[in-house]
């Protein structure tokens, strides 16, 4: 039994309520006889001892302190990931080593397996074990969930990684292709590229437009053990620069890497062998215009093409030297002999003086090659400084790109002739010298959506000749998981050293404490409710002024 409030209280109420029984009716000379003495004290006197056992909140404990263990989870993970290459077999082996000697100590051994994107911290977080002492963990380091890894605060235990043997393997990380040139001449090229595994051999291949060309052995840096992530850097043949500095710059999406085992049987899934190779250094993406330049939209359109990433030069009709990847910007009208991969017919406005008229409310639509390099944000004509501009109506002669829309009509922002061999395009480029004199912050808004809506037309006039139309294919979540093979170890360490672990060989257990935790419970039931106590305590009272009453005492 336990109590609420200081058992003293009890002394402070009965102590001087008893006393005042004992001298009201045993010590006054009141003329009443020894019964009706003894009845009236002992009402008093319970009514007393009953308030000084309600101020003191009595409680009789229903539950005792459970004395707990200590524990230990063996954690393995489910992921395929961690199963393709053989680890979560071999790891059985040392869960039920683990299990035996920790059980022989004493230990509550209890083990458990999480699926990838789970978390292994907020499993831990649902089960609640208590004394839990450490967890040991079999992965191979990928099965983190959203919120992870964690502060050392977070985790109810030090983790301790084990390694295990795997299979061998080689999983490519990235792979980055940098271009060094000497004005429009490649001077040489290399690629970076970051693999893990532990594969004791790894090949490296690149490709461009599904051909292979050029392939390497992949050499682990010195003092690397397999397992860690490894990184570095080849210099790549002349001929393959040569081709970066003519395709890739068009066509960059036709470069990928693939990472492999040297041996191919080794190789558990070819679902991740092959990397987007990023680019670096690579000759800027140039616009050629042809010259003369006499009007200040012109002027306007080249400042809006010249950017970090791409150069405009002017050349005139007979002295237009292209390379592979330019885009040539002609105005309406002129005479262009030369043959380039993708041609841009700008129409200025009084190129274009024949046709409707549209208000910038005019609600602007593109087709669905475009949605990969014209700004979302363009919904209206207004948005792009063409507050009124005549538009060139649709005909059967060309297939409209861009175009706005109002009171029924159309007028072509960008179009594509349907004759034309070659990659060509009709643009009717904002008014970009006009907006340019605009000081105030709406004018300089807009100056930058004209900006990106030019160079998303040059882009397109680069990019692929044909998208994918439609919803993207969603990648099987099993894609996803198999997207990286190996230990990541790196991974692994982190969470050692911010939980209090340290990462194991295998069957080196940690040598833990082993004492017990005791837990308090609190669960009792009150030996002094409220309301029977103030019914009991206002009964005797009222059955001790009734007996007065009748005794004729008051």
């Amino acid at each position: 039994m336990f109590f609420g409030a200081n058992p003293w209280l009890f002394l402070l109420f009965a102590a001087p309520g008893l006393w005042l029984v004992w001298r009201l009716y045993f010590r006054s000379g009141a003329a009443l006889g020894v019964r009706r003495r003894r009845v009236l004290a002992t009402l008093a006197a319970a009514a007393w001892i009953a308030l000084a056992w309600f101020a003191v909140q009595p409680f009789r404990k229903l539950a005792p302190d459970v004395y707990h263990k200590p524990a230990v989870v063996l954690a393995v993970d489910e992921s395929a990931s961690y199963a393709a290459l053989g680890g979560r077999a071999a790891a059985r082996a040392g869960v039920d080593a683990a299990r035996r000697h920790y059980e022989s100590l004493g230990f509550r051994v209890r083990a458990l397996g999480f699926a990838t994107g789970a978390g292994l911290g907020r499993v831990l977080d649902s089960l609640a074990i208590p004394n839990l002492q450490a967890v040991l963990l079999w992965s191979d380091g990928r099965f983190q969930g959203e919120g992870e890894p964690r502060g050392a605060w977070d985790w109810p235990a030090p983790v301790f990684p084990v390694k295990v043997p795997t299979r061998q393997e080689a999983q490519g990380e990235s792979a980055v292709l940098t271009l060094r040139s000497s004005g429009d001449l490649p001077a040489g090229a290399e690629i970076e590229v970051a693999w893990s595994g532990t594969a004791r051999e790894a090949v490296l291949e690149l490709r461009a437009a599904g051909e292979t060309v050029w392939t390497r052995a992949l050499e682990r840096p010195p003092g690397s053990p397999p397992g860690a992530r490894a990184a570095r850097v080849y210099a790549l043949p002349a001929s393959v620069a040569a081709r970066l500095a003519g395709d890739a710059g068009a066509r960059p999406w036709e470069w990928k890497a693939l990472v492999r085992p040297g041996d191919a049987r080794e190789n558990a899934s070819a679902r991740n062998d092959t990397l987007d190779v990023q680019f670096r250094g690579l000759r800027r993406a140039r616009a050629v215009f042809v010259r003369p330049l006499r009007s200040l939209e012109e002027r306007g359109l080249v400042d809006a093409l010249s950017s970090d990433s791409a150069e405009v030069t002017a050349m005139l009709p007979g002295e237009l030297k292209l390379l592979p990847g330019d885009v040539l910007w002609a105005r309406a009208g002129a005479r262009v002999m030369a043959r380039a991969d993708a041609m841009v017919e700008y129409h200025l406005p009084e190129d274009r003086a024949r046709g409707a008229a549209f208000g910038g409310d005019a609600r602007v639509a593109w087709s669905d090659s475009g949605a990969a390099f014209l700004p979302p944000e363009v919904l209206r004509l207004a948005d792009l400084g063409m507050d009124g501009a005549m538009l060139r109506a649709p005909d059967s002669g060309v297939e409209a790109l861009a175009w706005a829309e109002q009171d029924g009509r159309r007028g072509l922002l960008a179009w594509r002739p349907r004759s034309a061999r070659a990659r060509a395009f009709g643009f009717a480029p904002p008014p970009l010298w006009r907006t340019g004199f605009q000081a105030e912050a709406p004018g300089a808004a807009v100056r930058e959506t004209q900006g990106r809506w030019v160079r998303g037309v040059a882009a397109w006039a680069r990019g692929p000749r044909t998208l994918p139309r439609g919803p993207k294919r969603r990648r099987d979540p099993f894609d996803v998981e198999m997207s990286r093979l190996g230990a990541d170890e790196e991974t692994l360490a982190r969470l050692a050293s911010t939980s209090g672990g340290s990462v194991l060989e295998k069957n080196s257990w940690p040598a833990l404490r082993g004492g017990q935790a005791r837990e308090t419970r609190f669960q009792a039931a009150a030996l002094a409710p409220a309301w029977p106590m103030v019914l009991l305590i206002a009964s005797l009272l009222c059955a001790l002024w009734a007996l007065r009453k009748r005794f004729q005492i008051d």
